[in-house]
């Protein structure tokens, strides 16, 4: 290679633009894992951009969770660290650089369980801060932090939300009007993208019947809802994989079999946001259903912005799986999805050239 070429693409290196994406970090939630790394991807189709996900932590706690990769037993973990390792460019936040900070997309304004400093730059000394689908996951703020959130919510220079609640919180806490509602960055990725890093479980194989019912509940199932269910299962023969059970042989999997069980789900029962995504993607039959968890506020807005966009309010159970829920056409919502596709394509067009 000729040394002029080579001094040319150090060069490139040398300028190319920092991005650095700040969303909640775990190696428990699927969901936010798979946000996270459709984000990071979406935005790498614009340019060549040195793209990084910051994780709130010491490099000490760092190293020792990618220890965990050696010595760990908790198979689930490790599935999950092992996709971030594949898949996620990441690591921990040292120090404040120069560079276009994106904060989003999941529930990082959520104060149940969200560091709000960490997700307002209060940590950080950023000169650019943009957002793209950030969700509060709850419609109301206490009083005692209306002042918090205001002050981090002004210092973002283009701002955009995950739910239309989102929306109308800023406007209120803030009196922005400028604030634009998203799509997941899940949404962002067409079914064949998502195949890449899909796997088949292995345990399909044990399964007696080829088919499955796929439920994922991040809160509490209530037997009559369980009762509904199985009901549908014994009519249909499938089994059903509970993939949030600890008890379930499934439940150790990680983010790629996620995807697989989404797709070929006979059906999929769920109170998850990001698990209805996957079935609108795949265009698989689904039922929503209202989450039961006690400790937390309402987090339903989101699910509530999901189904009212893509016009599948019908997709909500209302005591009963109905034949009409077992069928799946979502022509008029894909129709939907490709101009809102496009708008949020436009929105991280505006933040990639924002100066940094």
């Amino acid at each position: 290679i000729p040394m002029c070429a080579l001094n040319e693409v150090k060069g490139m290196k040398l300028k190319m633009k920092k991005i650095r994406v700040l969303t909640l970090t775990g190696d428990y939630n699927i969901g936010n894992k798979l946000q996270n790394y459709a984000l990071m991807l979406t935005l790498s189709k614009f340019g060549n951009y040195d793209i990084t996900s910051l994780w709130n932590m010491s490099l000490f706690k760092y190293l020792k969770r990618y220890i965990n990769l050696i010595v760990c037993r908790d198979a689930r973990k490790r599935n999950f660290i092992l996709f971030s390792k594949r898949y996620i460019k990441e690591r921990h936040f040292f120090k404040s650089e120069k560079a276009n900070y994106i904060i989003g997309s999941d529930q990082v304004w959520n104060y149940n369980f969200a560091d709000l400093d960490w997700f307002f730059c209060n940590k950080i000394k950023a000169n650019v801060i943009n957002s793209y689908a950030a969700s509060f996951g709850v419609e109301e703020i206490p009083k005692k932090l209306e002042n918090k959130y205001a002050d981090g919510l002004l210092k973002i220079r283009s701002l955009s939300v995950r739910e239309k609640s989102g929306q109308v919180l800023v406007n209120k806490l803030t009196g922005r009007d400028d604030v634009d509602v998203v799509l997941d960055p899940t949404m962002l990725l067409t079914c064949d993208e998502w195949d890449k890093i899909s796997k088949r479980p292995k345990k399909l194989n044990d399964l007696k019947s080829k088919k499955y019912i796929l439920t994922y509940f991040l809160g509490d199932l209530s037997g009559q809802r369980r009762n509904e269910i199985y009901r549908i299962a014994n009519e249909y023969d499938c089994h059903v994989i509970n993939l949030l059970d600890k008890g379930d042989p499934f439940y150790n999997y990680g983010p790629s079999e996620f995807l697989y069980l989404e797709k070929h789900a006979f059906l999929i029962c769920t109170d998850s946001f990001h698990s209805s995504v996957f079935a609108i993607l795949y265009n698989r039959p689904f039922v929503v259903f209202d989450r039961q968890q006690k400790g937390f506020d309402n987090m339903g807005s989101r699910i509530d912005t999901l189904l009212n966009m893509f016009e599948l309010n019908d997709r909500r159970f209302i005591g009963k799986i109905t034949n009409s829920i077992l069928k799946s056409d979502y022509k008029k919502a894909y129709k939907i999805l490709e101009v809102e596709r496009q708008k949020s394509n436009d929105f991280i067009k505006k933040i990639l050239n924002t100066e940094c």
